[in-house]
């Protein structure tokens, strides 16, 4: 059983891992950009390339866009100040240590596990799940039911995470894109996403975002590494993440995940297990994914909570999630409607509790809330929300989520409804059929591998006639393109994505930013430019 790479006493990354991980970056980011440089249209301006320390950042024109990626000295952000170099960075392979053994090079002490979520569970969510039900707020008063049963389904599922913390016959289920949970909850495990952990605090709490990738940084994490895996490595830096727990990962999607996991297994004493995810997208790539998991997953699973694998508890597991998969078709079918029912945001959050929930009660009673009300209102006439809807925007790839008004802000000023992102339009597969284990595990193996950043090891061409169905499916007529700094995938097909729209007469909007981190484009810069798009280019 392939449980991942040995563990080590101390860890610090060799000097020739270091010399194959910058090499590796350097070309990736090499390949990647220069489609995106060929097809900028600030290619003729001078590119000043400076090879001063060991980190990747990005070289700006004045007005805020993305020109090229070169070396140059490694950055801090803080609140009042964006840019600003360090004094010193000591050596990448000096810089990476143990969390139970850190320096005082590192200054990364460790916190309680689990602290600061929990904090924002009791003192945040559960009150303002609270206040929307006692005051709602204008214009919103008609969906405040369902903002408070969002936030309470998520308010569940952290402190269900909190009690397996501290329940010797419970595990927690740490597991990234490219899984669900159906098999977690069959083991009696507390299932989290960590590619959705930065999320929970980019909503509420920048600063603690701030010091969770300063810590990744500070212990040699370069900077051009995915914010959220640089997230998530700070977080087990400062002893953040829930104990009593395991990691399962795959190859799928990214660079950055294939990059930060390993790390994770090396710093945490705990079990992980890697999963390799197949690149194509047809049946005999879902049943060697599926062979993964009846081979090497299950007998982990088995390994990590001592219990023995009952067939009929998964079974129960995934009739759960598709009734929970059934209400979610359902919500996105009502948004193919005009005017679309509900808020932008709120059309977010069945997806993301989806991935998060698959196989809960919970989630399914939540979900179902959620379908009733938009096909009542869609039977009843009544989906326009309080703001006329003018235009109807698909998002490729991740929104900000450091902005959580953005999409109540957009239907405002300009009439424009999200009424979908190409990275939780996938609810388009049928049921998993429950006849038999391998019937089930091919069903949760397509529903991984179609979720969310897994689409992105799609060719680009997949990718893009992924999104154009769903930008034909949902009625769209203008698509805003997100070209998170982090990703190699999304950033490379710019120049091919413009030259579809061009050819489609889409129009579309090119937003270079990280999605987890508002120091690299703040919410008013960011709002300067979709405003410019919806003044100019939709009128």
């Amino acid at each position: 059983m392939n449980s991942g790479p040995p563990s080590g006493g101390n860890f610090a990354i060799s000097s020739a891992d270091g010399i194959i991980f910058s090499c590796f970056t350097v070309i990736s980011y090499s390949l990647s950009m220069i489609v995106v440089w060929n097809s900028s249209p600030y290619k003729y301006l001078p590119v000043l390339r400076m090879w001063q320390s060991q980190s990747l950042v990005r070289l700006k024109t004045l007005n805020g866009s993305l020109l090229y990626w070169t070396r140059q000295p490694k950055i801090t952000y803080t609140a009042g100040n964006r840019y600003r170099p360090r004094e010193s960075v000591l050596p990448f392979s000096n810089r990476l240590q143990t969390c139970s053994q850190a320096d005082s090079r590192s200054a990364t002490p460790m916190g309680e596990p689990f602290r600061k979520t929990i904090e924002i569970v009791e003192g945040l969510m559960r009150p303002m799940a609270q206040f929307w039900m006692d005051n709602p707020l204008p214009p919103y008063e008609e969906y405040a039911h369902l903002y408070a049963a969002t936030i309470s389904n998520n308010a569940d599922q952290y402190e269900d995470i909190a009690a397996a913390m501290n329940d010797e016959n419970r595990k927690v289920a740490l597991f990234e894109f490219g899984l669900v949970p159906q098999l977690f909850y069959s083991f009696g495990c507390a299932p989290l996403c960590l590619e959705f952990y930065p999320s929970f605090f980019t909503r509420v709490n920048m600063n603690i975002v701030y010091e969770f990738i300063e810590a990744a940084e500070e212990a040699g994490i370069p900077s051009d590494v995915c914010s959220t895996d640089r997230f998530i490595l700070g977080a087990a830096l400062k002893g953040e993440l829930p104990k009593n727990s395991f990691f399962v990962t795959s190859s799928s999607p990214c660079d950055g995940t294939r990059i930060a996991y390993p790390i994770l297994h090396k710093l945490l004493d705990c079990p992980m297990l890697f999963l390799d995810a197949p690149f194509r997208y047809d049946r005999e790539s879902i049943r060697y994914y599926a062979r993964q998991l009846k081979e090497q997953l299950i007998p982990f699973l088995e390994k990590v909570t001592g219990r023995k694998f009952d067939i009929d508890r998964l079974r129960e597991a995934v009739v759960e999630s598709n009734k929970a998969y059934e209400y979610l078709l359902d919500i996105h079918d009502t948004f193919t409607v005009r005017p679309a029912p509900h808020p932008g945001l709120l059309r977010l959050l069945p997806y993301g509790c989806f991935i998060f929930g698959a196989g809960h009660p919970r989630l399914t009673k939540t979900l179902k809330l959620l379908r009733d009300d938009a096909v009542q209102r869609v039977k009843d006439g009544r989906t326009a929300g309080p703001f006329e809807e003018r235009h109807r925007v698909l998002w490729v790839h991740v929104p900000p989520t450091y902005d959580n008004e953005l999409f109540n802000w957009m239907e405002q000023q300009f009439g424009a409804m999200m009424v979908s992102n190409s990275l939780s339009s996938t609810a388009i597969l049928d049921p998993i059929d429950t006849g038999t284990l391998e019937s089930m595990l091919e069903g949760i193996a397509w529903q991984g591998l179609d979720m969310t950043m897994s689409l992105m090891r799609f060719d680009t061409q997949k990718l893009i006639q992924f999104s154009l169905r769903a930008y034909d499916h949902y009625h769209c007529d203008c698509m805003i393109i997100t070209q998170h700094v982090g990703c190699n995938s999304i950033c490379g097909a710019r120049g091919l994505i413009r030259e579809v729209c061009r050819k489609r007469d889409i129009p579309a909007l090119f937003i270079e930013l990280d999605y987890n981190d508002d120091r690299v484009l703040p919410i008013e810069l960011l709002r300067t430019q979709i405003e410019e798009f919806f003044t100019t280019v939709m009128q």
